[in-house]
């Protein structure tokens, strides 16, 4: 949970932004990467179910992301989601813990934050939202972390979300290792020759993986022959391959191994045919 010092008008501002609100590819987090004071945050673009852009404040943030955009049921993802102060200070009132303020002197009460709001689809047409707060295992809880839990989870039984504390003990590293190493080649915005030829690239990856599929070949030798094949710069190839596994027009079974250059093709699945 994070809590950014604000003045009122800086909390309007943001309100007027449209920041905490929308669904989908629509919805823009309450805090951005830049407004976030950790020493390490991230700012990721992935095309799963929403091509935006998320934030997220730390590496086991990350980790958590990548595990929820994998999992089947779950429809939305929205991060560093704001609680309605309208409804958070009456709870803390009533529970006597003090709500975060701006300062003594202005008593300007701050917009709380959950890390993770994620809709999910059981199937059946029923839907349900539920908050995800992470807390690092290793990390001792301060009394106030406790109160600020507390009044989240009250908040949450209110609207009639879950409530699910998450550390990273729960977290799949097979799954998260294996979606890292396919998401980190997403963005090509600063790649010249994936401008230009990644459509066409993406194609002839798409169909030599099903001329090639049966062999049991590596995705490292199945891309150096591309490269060989197509006269492509040395890596190009394995670029377009992970930038199709993070696009989701191949897939791969993340939670059987991690998947790296070694392996096999065959292990490999053709799910869209942009």
């Amino acid at each position: 949970m994070i809590i950014k010092t604000e003045t009122e008008g800086m909390i309007q501002k943001k309100f007027d932004e449209g920041r905490g609100q929308g669904f989908g590819a629509d919805y823009l987090p309450w805090l951005f990467a830049s407004d976030i004071s950790n020493t390490i945050s991230y700012r990721i673009r992935v095309k799963g179910r929403h091509n935006r852009v998320y934030h997220l404040a730390s590496r086991y943030e990350l980790w958590l992301f990548l595990m929820l955009e994998k999992n089947r049921w779950v429809t939305d993802i929205r991060e560093q989601f704001p609680l309605d102060r309208s409804l958070t200070l009456p709870i803390a009132k009533a529970t006597g813990i003090a709500h975060p303020g701006h300062s003594l002197e202005s008593k300007v009460a701050q917009v709380m934050t959950v890390d993770f709001i994620v809709t999910v689809d059981y199937g059946t047409g029923y839907q349900k939202d539920i908050a995800i707060p992470f807390i690092d295992s290793k990390n001792l809880l301060t009394e106030r972390e406790l109160e600020l839990l507390e009044i989240a989870r009250i908040y949450c039984l209110e609207r009639n979300y879950g409530f699910k504390i998450v550390t990273e003990l729960d977290i799949d590293r097979n799954l998260v290792d294996g979606m890292h190493w396919s998401f980190s080649k997403w963005n090509f915005e600063n790649d010249e020759w994936a401008k230009e030829n990644l459509v066409s690239a993406s194609m002839t990856v798409k169909s030599m993986l099903k001329a090639y599929y049966a062999k049991p070949i590596s995705i490292r030798d199945f891309c150096n022959h591309i490269n060989t094949i197509e006269k492509w710069p040395v890596g190009n190839s394995l670029s377009v391959f992970r930038y199709l596994l993070a696009t989701r027009e191949l897939d791969y079974d993340y939670f059987s191994k991690p998947i790296n250059e070694n392996t096999k093709i065959s292990e490999i699945e053709i799910v869209s045919e942009k």
